[in-house]
């Protein structure tokens, strides 16, 4: 038996009690509002955005040769090591609207939707080099230092980033150390690195962008 049919009878009982025919049929009707209310509380609507299933990323390839640069140059970087997209499934719930006129109360709404991160490993070029001056995804920038802005230098530092410079006594980067296990991971001394560590790439549809990287030698 249903919580409407339970709530039903249990009105028309009471409502029979206190006014004969007509208080049942009063009492099952303020009954059905009361079971109608409580199944919007119950189950709410769902609106769930579709998960990417397309999640390529920039090329990654063997042997090809590493970039020495000189002075200023804008190039781009090889992926060497990355993880599994992570998914995280969100929840925003909405509460319902009350009806009017003492009329039930609309359901809930529950809108689903997605964000995909990305931790990757990208080796760009001989070292030792300077630093990283300003980093574009699918040509757009999205790191600058290379400017007098102090908000979008600090916005720029928010980025998550770890930069190796490609020195002779450079270490693994801890974070992968994690996953691969100590002593599994090289140093890749003398090579110029950058480590995105769980980067939400929502907007490049989920997956690694292109990425190019503004170097100073």
């Amino acid at each position: 038996m249903t919580t409407s049919t339970i709530l039903s009878v249990v009105g028309g009982v009471a409502g029979f009690a206190l006014g004969g025919p007509t208080g049942a049929l009063v009492g099952q009707g303020l009954a059905s509002v009361v079971a109608r209310s409580a199944a919007a509380k119950l189950d709410p609507s769902i609106n769930e955005a579709s998960r990417l299933t397309d999640l390529s990323i920039q090329t990654a390839e063997y042997g090809i040769p590493i970039k020495k640069v000189y002075g200023r140059q804008r190039i781009a970087g090889n992926i060497i090591w990355a993880r599994e997209t992570r998914i995280e499934r969100v929840e925003n719930r909405i509460a319902g609207q009350s009806g009017r006129k003492g009329g039930p109360q609309s359901p809930d709404t529950i809108n689903v939707y997605y964000n995909y991160y990305q931790t990757f490993l990208l080796s760009l070029c001989q070292g030792p080099i300077g630093g990283i001056l300003r980093i574009w995804a699918d040509k757009g920038l999205i790191y600058n230092l290379h400017t007098q802005d102090a908000d979008t230098i600090a916005q720029s530092q928010k980025l998550p980033i770890q930069i190796a410079l490609g020195t002779a006594t450079q270490r693994p980067f801890s974070l992968i150390e994690g996953y691969e296990g100590i002593g599994q991971v090289p140093a890749y001394r003398g090579q110029a690195l950058v480590l995105f560590d769980d980067w939400l790439a929502n907007a490049y549809g989920g997956r690694i962008p292109n990425l190019e990287f503004e170097v100073i030698a």
